[in-house]
């Protein structure tokens, strides 16, 4: 559907026709016009009461922002809500609000312009009879109306006070229309009220659409302007300028701006757009060959022009639309920000640091190829004072106008949320459909307007939420010497954790915590969290370093018991050396034992009778994991093949000796009488030591060497015995005997069958030891068996 362009007459002719004029004379002030100038020039042109959206309202935003291509309505966003957030969960609240007698009717309603430190906000609302009020809404949400004392009040929609700017002590700067639909400025102070008007120096003053237009005051209340030249309905040149807090005026003029006309009408001059708080200006200017630069003006007087790489700064080749550079903003330390054209007509945002450095930029969403809407891209309005927020308005492929505010603009972190106020609907007979931000604040608090599905316009505050409380880790950073068990909270109730340990910053895309985290190596924690109705919390940070210590090689020195019987039941193995840890283990053979760690000197040992049902000799060691660590030497444990009590243990007087390097230790021991070929073997003797035993001494020697190391040695000595005797009869007659048992009441019955199973015990018995067979050659003879036994001994070399 094709936005219609006839005008409804009658009532209404005179003031669609000096709406139109007053458009005509500001067709040219650039992109900023939507956002400020033009609004606060044109004021009721805009919130006119037409009968239709295709009168003054389509004709005067068509002659100043240029003719764009109609698109239909699109009422995808009337359910947006009013708690915005981007991906990495950043919220703000949405507020609209509407100023006292605001009009209800098609683009009627509120607009709101500036804001400043303490969330002031000043606007202009058209009255039930169309004609532009000033407003000041406090951050408590009360307003204050006011009227600059010569603004018209009969024309609808061409007379009337149209504030632009608020600076923190909450003075008011702007401008009005009076009953001959001439523009003048005007001061209103916080301190009392007072409104002062003003003209630029060389501004007509009695000429309908020429005048002087206020856009912008800082904080020492000097404000910046332009003002058009020439009479009523005739050529005009732009002039920028500076009134300083004591009403004194600086014209400012460009160098290199012309004074004439473009062969389309596009008037040439300067425009002063924005100021800060040290009185640096900025704005742009036409040359004389009708080229379009931005420009900024020190305090000390010097002009800088540029323009951003791709912008297309000639107006001859499109006469109702925009090109070249066009600024809106300037921060504190001289950073500006602003929109320029491409040969394609379509707008981008760029900032330009203090230091000359520019970057364009795009809101996601906003139209890149053919034109869209007035806007047609993106188009940034205001920075804070800080330089830390960017907000404006971005049109998408279908027209429709949408907010943005871009966070932190000056770093490689910025990020660009879009936004919607709740209830906006896009309408495609309206010049302007959609959100729009206007202002910002050093707190991230941005002023705006939105329409609804009937057109009215109403105000808009959009405030940060506060953020979520900063993720707290336990324990804290620092150094440890073992794995840490990291626990992460927040003091924001239900607040959601995200964390990273890659260095990367966190995000809402990142690992949701969800209980505590194993740090076993150097590394940083950091984290962030989330809550309904907060923003995202800054990113708490905690760095470990994990330093775990070496462990010692373990040392082990002596065994208790050092030998078991074989087929001994399983016992605890008390292991004594140095260098144990609670990890250290304790291996039979290559088999790992069930290992208790009571100190760094000393390890128990669950040993089974699996272990010992074998007679011999089997290595013992401690073997502890890394970092450092290892495996002991091995200490020999002994398993005896005499059965407990069937052998008389080896009995020492003496059980400990002390002997220098090179020194011999004797140790009398006395063996069961009956013991014959007796060899002996010392376990775990210390280095360059031999070990021997005496039959005739009764004593084992143990001879050590020079080079023997001092220290402190538990040896196990072995003794191999023959004894006489069967040992396997003496082993196997028990067995043997056992069926006699069961078949004991079967004697007086079956006495045959005893005796023959007796006769079989006997001849077995007989064949094992050597005393059957009726030999006599033989019947004098014993057999013998060898066996082993031991015991221990401490040698100490000092």
């Amino acid at each position: 559907m094709k936005r219609r362009q006839s005008l409804h007459r009658l009532p209404l002719e005179n003031a669609i026709r000096a709406a139109i004029h007053a458009a005509l004379a500001l067709r040219r002030i650039g992109p900023v016009a939507l956002l400020c100038a033009a609004l606060v020039s044109l004021g009721a042109v805009y919130l006119a009461t037409a009968t239709s959206a295709d009168s003054v309202i389509w004709k005067g935003w068509t002659r100043v922002f240029g003719y764009r291509a109609p698109v239909q309505a699109n009422n995808l966003r009337a359910d947006a809500e009013p708690e915005i957030a981007n991906a990495s969960g950043n919220f703000y609240t949405l507020t609209p609000f509407d100023a006292p007698g605001a009009g209800t009717s098609e683009l009627e309603g509120t607009v709101a312009f500036g804001i400043n430190a303490s969330g002031e906000v000043t606007g202009v609302y058209s009255n039930a009879t169309g004609v532009g009020q000033g407003f000041i809404r406090a951050s408590d949400g009360t307003f204050t109306t006011f009227y600059a004392p010569d603004a018209g009040s009969t024309s609808p929609g061409v007379e009337g006070t149209m504030p632009a700017s608020i600076n923190t002590n909450g003075d008011v700067a702007g401008g009005y229309i009076d009953a001959n639909h001439a523009y003048h400025g005007f001061v209103r102070l916080a301190a009392d009220g007072t409104i002062t008007e003003f003209d630029a120096p060389g501004a007509p003053i009695a000429v309908a659409n020429r005048g002087t237009t206020a856009i912008a005051i800082n904080d020492s209340d000097q404000i910046v302007g332009f003002y058009t030249s020439g009479s009523s309905n005739t050529t005009s040149v732009y002039y920028g300028f500076l009134r300083a807090a004591d009403g004194t005026f600086t014209t400012l003029t460009e160098p290199s701006a012309g004074s004439g006309r473009s062969s389309l009408g596009a008037p040439q001059g300067t425009m002063a757009l924005a100021i800060n708080a040290s009185g640096e200006v900025t704005g742009y200017y036409r040359d004389s060959s009708n080229n379009q630069h931005g420009f900024i003006l020190s305090t000390s007087g010097t002009y800088t022009s540029f323009d951003p790489t791709g912008s297309t700064t000639s107006v001859t080749s499109q006469e109702h639309g925009f090109t070249g550079t066009t600024p809106s903003g300037i921060d504190a330390a001289g950073d500006v920000i602003g929109s320029y054209t491409d040969s394609n007509f379509l707008r981008h945002g760029f900032v330009r640091t203090a230091n000359g450095v520019i970057t364009s930029f795009d809101a996601p969403g906003a139209v890149t190829t053919g034109e869209s809407g007035f806007i047609g891209g993106t188009l940034p309005t205001s920075i804070d004072p800080g330089g830390n927020y960017i907000v404006g308005v971005y049109t998408d492929s279908s027209g429709d106008a949408h907010g943005f505010v871009y966070t932190q603009p000056l770093t490689s972190t910025g990020t660009i949320i879009t936004f919607d106020a709740p209830g906006v609907t896009f309408i495609s007979t309206l010049p302007f459909s959609g959100t729009a931000g206007f202002s910002v604040n050093s707190s991230g608090m941005i002023s705006g307007l939105y329409n609804d599905s009937n057109g009215v316009l109403h105000g808009l505050m959009l405030t940060p939420n506060p953020p979520a409380a900063t993720p707290t880790f336990s324990p804290a950073a620092g150094t440890y010497t073992s794995t840490q068990t990291v626990t992460i909270s927040d003091a924001t109730a239900g607040a959601t954790i995200y964390y990273t340990t890659d260095g990367t910053t966190p995000t809402t895309s990142s690992t949701e915590y969800s209980g505590p985290i194993t740090v076993s190596s150097t590394e940083t924690i950091e984290a962030v969290a989330t809550a309904s109705g907060y923003a995202t919390s800054a990113v708490g940070t905690a760095a470990y370093t994990i330093n775990i210590p070496a462990n010692p090689t373990p040392v082990l020195s002596s065994l208790s018991p050092a030998f078991v019987d074989v087929g001994s039941a399983g016992f605890t193995l008390t292991v004594t050396g140095s260098g144990f840890v609670s990890s250290s283990t304790v291996f039979w053979g290559s088999t790992s034992l069930a290992t208790t760690y009571s100190s760094a000197t000393q390890l128990t040992a669950q040993v089974t009778a699996a272990e010992v049902a074998a007679a011999g000799t089997t290595a013992i060691t401690v073997q502890t994991p890394a970092p450092g660590g290892g495996a002991s030497s091995a200490f020999q444990f002994e398993v005896d093949s005499a059965t407990s009590g069937s052998v008389a243990p080896p009995s020492f007087t003496t059980l400990t000796a002390s002997v220098a390097p090179g020194s011999t230790a004797t140790y009398p021991v006395t063996l069961p009488s009956s013991a014959t070929n007796v060899t002996v073997s010392c376990l775990n003797l210390p280095a360059g030591a031999t070990c021997n035993y005496s039959a005739s001494a009764g004593s084992v020697t143990i001879t050590t060497s020079a080079t023997t190391p001092p220290g402190i040695y538990q040896i196990t000595v072995v003794f191999a015995e023959t004894l006489p005797g069967a040992s396997s009869a003496l082993v196997l007659l028990p067995l043997l005997l056992l069926p006699l048992v069961a078949i004991r009441r079967k004697w007086r019955v079956d006495g045959i069958a005893f005796m023959a199973y007796l006769a079989l015990i006997l001849m077995v018995a007989g064949a094992v030891t050597g005393c059957g067979g009726g030999s006599s050659s033989t019947s004098s003879s014993s057999q013998s068996h060898q066996v082993t036994s031991s015991g221990a001994v401490t040698l100490t070399v000092q």
